[in-house]
């Protein structure tokens, strides 16, 4: 809406926009999915007043790292993407479309920190931190939509969700005094350069870049599980549960 009334070509910037933002709310189907599995494990654990740390370690880490391969890929492959869904699309849209899909990474702890403080009850931290984003997205898309149109939006998008990734985290660690261990902030710090600096190699393979795409998603996911941040046993264990129930 703010695209389309604050520039002259405001319905073009507002199309361009929403052709890249439909491609990040299909791929967030999978978080909120996600979430909603979460919810009742987490109301069930807070009940009982049992220890819910391990589940949150599990969920953030596996998340991180799925959000990670996405986004990131994404990013990389983003010309490829777009040229491919839209025949008219050029670099802006692509640069617009890579930015917007890594907001898939903050929004990925957000369904498991904002998960949890719903499932606490915490209703009142969780619309501070609505109304805090929301502020801080108008204020943003006013400052920035003027001069750079769509990718003034999308960087008022990908600003607000990092924000409310961590309000939500240091929320969430207020509420349970979660232990971190700098080892496994490194780790994911890591991985995340790690997958960056994958999906950029393999994109120069001479190979048809839907190869190379799936090639550095693979590369990512087998990482992840080395560095043990995919615990495949015990999604495997899950698994097996739910099939025997």
């Amino acid at each position: 809406v703010m695209l389309e009334r604050m520039l002259p070509n405001g319905a073009r910037e507002a199309g361009i926009y929403a052709a890249s933002f439909r491609l990040l709310d299909a791929i967030n189907q999978f978080g909120f999915l996600f979430a909603t599995l979460l919810l009742p494990m987490f109301a069930k654990m807070i009940g009982r007043k049992e220890n819910v740390n391990h589940l949150v370690k599990f969920s953030s880490e596996l998340m991180l790292v799925m959000s990670v391969i996405a986004g990131v890929n994404c990013y990389f492959f983003r010309n490829e993407i777009m040229q491919m869904l839209y025949h008219d699309s050029n670099n802006y849209w692509a640069e617009i479309f890579g930015w917007l899909m890594l907001n898939f990474i903050p929004m990925s702890s957000i369904y498991v920190f904002g998960t949890l403080l719903t499932a606490k009850g915490s209703l009142k931290i969780l619309n501070l931190i609505a109304f805090g984003g929301m502020a801080m997205n108008v204020s943003l898309n006013f400052f920035l939509i003027p001069k750079y149109g769509a990718l003034g939006a999308t960087a008022a998008t990908l600003a607000t969700q990092l924000f409310a990734a961590l309000a939500h985290i240091l929320a969430a660690n207020r509420q349970f005094a979660f232990k971190y261990e700098w080892k496994e902030v490194v780790k994911l710090l890591a991985y995340m350069v790690t997958c960056a600096v994958v999906s950029l190699a393999v994109k120069q393979l001479p190979m048809f870049w839907m190869v190379n795409f799936v090639t550095a998603a693979l590369i990512c996911f087998v990482v992840a599980a080395k560095a043990k941040l995919v615990p495949l046993n015990e999604i495997w264990a899950m698994f097996r549960s739910k099939v025997a129930s």
